[in-house]
């Protein structure tokens, strides 16, 4: 019984460290250590979050657009423009977080802070059409009140601290000088616990989300140099040093110039840039995959040490088992011989004895059959014989006489007896 018992205390760590090492683990975050009744995981929001952040961008910019293209006044075109640039840069931003939840709440905050500033604006920003970037921002709520669904629908606490956040730290202008959100935070969130399987599981992820939104982020660099020489455009009339300039044509020809050659010299950096980012993707990667390979081959390494030691563990078990039986065997059969040989004379004995029994019952037996047929014999001799009567000389002439005397007692015996 104790060698059940230690095999199995050898053979159940063994199989549990087998079952976990093929296992490879979920991605683990604040998602599973803030709500772990969640309904989805942290790798399903960052999916989630990073389709949204597409449609973030596209839904401001089309409304951006549409302002731009019935407004003639320089203020609400400026805003406009401001809006574009600085409510899509502070969005990726958002949404490149290390934490998938983090990106979601960040995000959901922005979108509340711009909702509350266009409702709350004393001056309209964009005038007349205020209130398309009001349902604009109403739109992009209802997503990710959508994605709050699938988190847990019955969970109100999400909501109430993204409303609660907007409305502590509101935005002042269209620049986005948002206050930073971890910093009033950092003591009650809780850090999940990663370990190395958790890690490898979760960085190839990590790598390719973060490469899907560089590179659309690498698609609005080009718009936004755009933007920016726009709203520099508008605002240039505003700056003294243009001011005295602009009484000169010839001056202002070439300042425009200048500015036409500053943007193609921006959009070819930009071009550099773009160019330059999948090689430097490409090396991070292969870096990352080469600390990877050590790792696994580390992890490989030890692995097989501790198969062999356990492996070298049960093998010494199995000996020792092999040696114990057989002695227990080779005991249990020289005292099976030793019971054979006590019970063999002991039958030999019972069976003189039985025998010896026998003969003396026999004799007994053949004794007394011997007085009692002897006693018969007196018996016969002594008191049936003499009853018979004596035979006497018939005369002559009267033998038939006697015969039917004869042939009558005879008779009458028979009847008697």
């Amino acid at each position: 019984m104790k060698f059940f018992v230690r095999c199995i205390g050898l053979l159940g760590p063994l199989v549990a460290f087998c079952i976990s090492c093929s296992a490879v683990p979920e991605q683990q975050g604040l998602l599973e250590t803030e709500i772990p009744d969640a309904k989805i995981s942290s790798r399903n929001l960052r999916i989630m979050v990073s389709e949204y952040v597409p449609s973030y961008a596209h839904k401001i910019e089309s409304t951006a657009d549409n302002i731009l293209a019935n407004s003639q006044d320089r203020t609400i075109r400026q805003n406009a423009l401001l809006w574009k640039i600085n409510a899509i840069s502070a969005g990726f931003g958002a949404a490149t977080r290390p934490d998938p939840l983090g990106s979601y709440f960040d995000l959901w905050v922005l979108t509340r802070q711009m909702m509350h500033l266009f409702e709350t604006a004393d001056d309209p920003q964009f005038g007349p059409w205020q209130q398309d970037a009001i349902v604009a921002c109403q739109q992009l709520d209802a997503r990710l009140i959508e994605i709050n669904q699938k988190l847990d629908s019955q969970n109100a606490f999400v909501e109430s601290f993204v409303e609660e956040t907007a409305r502590q730290h509101p935005l002042s202008n269209l620049y986005f000088d948002r206050t930073p959100l971890a910093t009033e935070n950092i003591e009650s969130i809780r850090p999940p616990k990663h370990d190395m399987l958790h890690v490898v599981a979760s960085m190839q992820d990590d790598v390719k989300e973060m490469q899907r939104l560089s590179a659309l982020y690498a698609e609005y660099l080009p718009k936004q140099a755009r933007w920016q020489a726009e709203l520099l455009a508008l605002s240039v009339h505003t700056m003294p040093a243009v001011e005295s300039t602009l009484a000169d044509l010839a001056v202002a020809a070439d300042a425009i110039h200048h500015m036409a050659n500053s943007a193609a010299e921006m959009q070819k950096s930009l071009d550099q840039q773009l160019a330059a980012m999948p090689l430097l993707i490409d090396s991070q990667r292969q870096l990352a995959t080469g600390d990877l390979e050590e790792m696994q081959a580390l992890t490989l390494a030890q692995l097989r040490a501790e198969r062999e030691a356990v492996m070298l563990a049960v093998h010494q078990e199995q000996e020792a088992v092999r040696a114990w039986v057989e002695a227990t065997v080779e005991s249990s059969a020289d005292r099976a011989d030793v019971i054979t040989e006590k019970r063999v004379v002991q039958s030999a004995g019972e069976a003189e004895r039985l025998l010896d029994r026998a003969a003396v019952y026999g004799a007994a037996l053949f004794a007394a059959t011997g007085v009692l047929g002897f006693l018969f014999f007196l018996w016969y001799r002594v008191v049936v014989r003499p009853r018979r009567p004596p035979r006497e000389v018939e005369p002559r002439g009267t033998g038939e006489i006697n015969f039917a005397f004869d042939h009558e007692r005879r008779g009458n015996r028979r009847r008697a007896a």
